[in-house]
């Protein structure tokens, strides 16, 4: 499979922000789309909201993924961090 680099999902992004789109999903397991939201709200962080889903079955783990998305994001907050595990 081939990834796409930044510039073109940082402007669909963009435009999706530029008409009104606020609220973003990604995931840790979508591969690099956090560093791509990182680098397309980067100057917008206080003005989307970003939500992460995790499949981690331990505390452990929970907390690993949280701190590794929190750092690629480049940003200390979520607005919504769900469990997406369907044990």
């Amino acid at each position: 499979m081939h990834r796409i680099g930044k510039e073109i999902p940082v402007a669909l992004l963009h435009e999706a922000f530029n008409h009104g789109v606020r609220f973003f999903d990604t995931a840790r397991w979508y591969n690099d789309s956090e560093e791509k939201l990182a680098t397309a709200f980067q100057e917008l962080l206080g003005r989307v909201v970003i939500e992460l889903k995790t499949m981690a079955l331990t505390p452990l783990d929970f907390r690993r993924e949280l701190e590794t998305s929190l750092r690629l994001l480049r940003t200390d907050y979520l607005g919504l961090y769900q469990f997406h595990n369907g044990k």
